[in-house]
Parts: structure tokens; sequence; C-alpha cells
């Protein structure tokens, strides 16, 4: 690990969350637990390297990439998909805060009742 930023956003993410009243009951964590409640949001980071100076030996490069995986079930009258969606727009209007961007999104739903997103 090179840019050591990882708790930083996490530790950040926890607080917007709880700061915005937890949107459906969001909880956030690093890693998955073995009981789970949901609507869960897992935030890990999957690559930091370091890469080469380019201009002077001070300029340094590197390359991050973080995984927002969300969990959830229906609950009331709003079903699960539109739940996941609602919590990945309010986590991008933070991470947006940082000039980091979503380059991708999945929809992965499970065979049981909760979804992967």
């Amino acid at each position: 690990m090179d840019i050591l930023a990882y708790e930083y956003l996490k530790n950040g993410m926890e607080a917007y969350n709880a700061d915005n009243g937890k949107p459906h009951g969001n909880a956030i964590v690093g890693y998955a637990p073995k009981t789970p409640t949901y609507p869960l949001t897992i935030f890990s980071e999957i690559r930091n390297t370091a890469n080469a100076s380019y201009n002077t030996c001070f300029e340094r490069v590197a390359s991050v990439g973080y995984s927002v995986r969300i969990n959830a079930k229906t609950k009331g009258k709003a079903d699960k998909q539109t739940i996941a969606r609602e919590i990945a727009q309010f986590i991008d209007r933070y991470l947006s805060s940082f000039n980091l961007t979503r380059i991708s999104y999945n929809e992965n739903p499970s065979v049981n009742d909760d979804s992967i997103y």
C-alpha cells in the first residue's frame, strides 16, 4: 500500500452515512460480517500501487481502486433494487467530494432475498 486513503475514506463515509440519517438503515463496513443486517455496504480497497516518478524525483503517481458492494433486501414498499440504487447515489455524492468517480456499475441479483450491486 502506498497512498493511505482507505481508512480516511471509509471512516468519512461512515460519518457521512450517520450524519445523513443512514438511508434505509444502511450500515457501512470494511468486510462482510458473519451475521449481516441489510442494507449493508462493504467498502474495500482493491488496488493501491505506486508508479515511478515522471518529471522530478518528488512527483509520484498512484493507481488506487475501491470496491463498493451494496447488499439490500426488500423493505416494505421499497424493493431491493430501488434501495440499492438510492444508496449507490448517496455514496457517489460522498466520493465525488474527493473527485472520485464510479467507473463501473454491475447489478448482480442473487438467488436469495439480498442483492449485490
